[in-house]
């Protein structure tokens, strides 16, 4: 078995160093637009957000700083090095992310365990959930390039983007079921993420609104702005709100500076981008931004701790009550270790399983292949734990 796994480590290395040389993966700074994106929208599903507050890392301000950071710092070693490499801080990057995921994996299932109405245990963090966060690092830029700094990329370059992504998640231990990157062709690759953005965001957002999730992401852009200055969480909104809206956000009007900014953003990623010289000026100056700014990265952290000290509007705890409001609730043991051991109200979560076999039966690119993973009738197999 053993012999097996070096044998398909090695076959797809071969493959991946055909596809991309480390170092020179053009595409880095324009998807950071579509990764960051996709991020907040994670946020304002339950189960996304849920797994941020119980560790954390996520409490306020300031730890949001430290957190999105290291994960921006985490991703441009995948992208950088060779991570088939074991020397190269891009492997030991993902071994460490899959061995973080894995920790807090065991934590929320083992304390603190949640039942839906059906009396089931709800598993976290399973292989699916991780397929829906490979969505949001890039199904953006699949659904909407034009949207994401992609202009100029190619049908083929969005394959090979999406074919870098399955390679990681085959990394993290998913199965190919699961993957939401196992599709070759760009159509196809784009329908099935069309599927997910509709049925495991769109209608998800529509059915219950997540204020914390909202909030957090809002306190995120807070967090980021030093490295992302032409960014505000109302400038996003705004830009995406002929795609969508962020879950329960009122558009505010956009004013001075944020007008100007928004402005270049739609001059910048619908025409400047189309040039291929203007691209590479352009991903030159974000990465030696980037690395200049990088070098203050402790100053800001003591400058948002002193900025954001004891505000209340940004301090992020998991209470397990806030998010399905209409629905029944049942009284389950508090595992918070909240030094007491008073019942609390929990509000049960109903699995409505979004891509029900009904829905998609047929699907002539073979989405229904993995409808026993994710149909409502099979929720079990959805349950399926990342592997160790």
């Amino acid at each position: 078995m053993q012999s097996l796994v070096y044998l398909v480590n090695d076959a797809l290395h071969l493959v991946f160093a055909n596809l991309f040389l480390p170092g020179k993966f053009n595409s880095t700074p324009r998807l950071s637009y579509s990764s960051f994106t996709g991020l907040l929208l994670i946020l304002q599903l339950p189960d996304g957000l849920e797994p941020l507050l119980v560790t954390g890392n996520s409490k306020d301000i300031p730890s949001l700083y430290k957190r999105y950071l290291s994960t921006v710092l985490h991703i441009n070693s995948w992208y950088e090095d060779d991570i088939f490499d074991p020397e190269t801080k891009g492997y030991k990057s993902l071994r460490q992310v899959r061995s973080m995921h894995r920790r807090v994996q065991q934590l929320m299932n083992e304390r603190h365990q949640v039942k839906d109405l059906n009396n089931q245990e709800h598993k976290w963090m399973t292989q699916y959930d991780v397929a829906i966060t490979q969505w949001a690092f890039i199904g953006l830029a699949m659904l909407w390039p034009q949207k994401t700094a992609m202009i100029s990329a190619s049908k083929k370059e969005l394959e090979l983007i999406n074919y870098y992504w399955r390679v990681l998640g085959w990394f993290m231990g998913m199965n190919d079921e699961y993957n939401a990157c196992q599709f070759d062709n760009y159509e196809d690759i784009r329908e099935f993420h069309r599927l997910i953005f509709e049925h495991e965001y769109r209608e998800k957002f529509a059915q219950h609104e997540c204020p914390k999730g909202l909030k957090m992401t809002q306190a995120i852009c807070i967090a980021m702005h030093y490295y992302m200055p032409l960014i505000t969480f109302n400038s996003l909104a705004h830009w995406w709100k002929d795609c969508f809206s962020f879950n329960g956000y009122e558009l505010q009007p956009l004013k001075g500076k944020e007008r100007l900014l928004y402005q270049w953003t739609k001059l910048s990623f619908n025409t400047l981008l189309k040039s291929k010289a203007f691209l590479n000026f352009s991903n030159r100056l974000h990465k030696k931004r980037f690395q200049t700014r990088l070098q203050h990265k402790d100053e800001v952290y003591e400058k948002l701790k002193e900025t954001h000290k004891d505000q209340d509007e940004y301090t992020f705890y998991s209470d397990r009550v806030d998010y399905f409001g209409k629905c029944p609730v049942m009284a389950v043991a508090d595992s918070n270790n909240n030094n007491n051991n008073e019942e609390v109200a929990l509000p049960s979560k109903k699995i409505t399983g979004p891509l029900a076999a009904n829905t998609f039966k047929g699907c002539p690119m073979g989405y229904d292949a993995m409808l026993p993973a994710i149909s409502a009738e099979e929720e079990a197999n959805r349950q399926t734990s990342v592997a160790a």
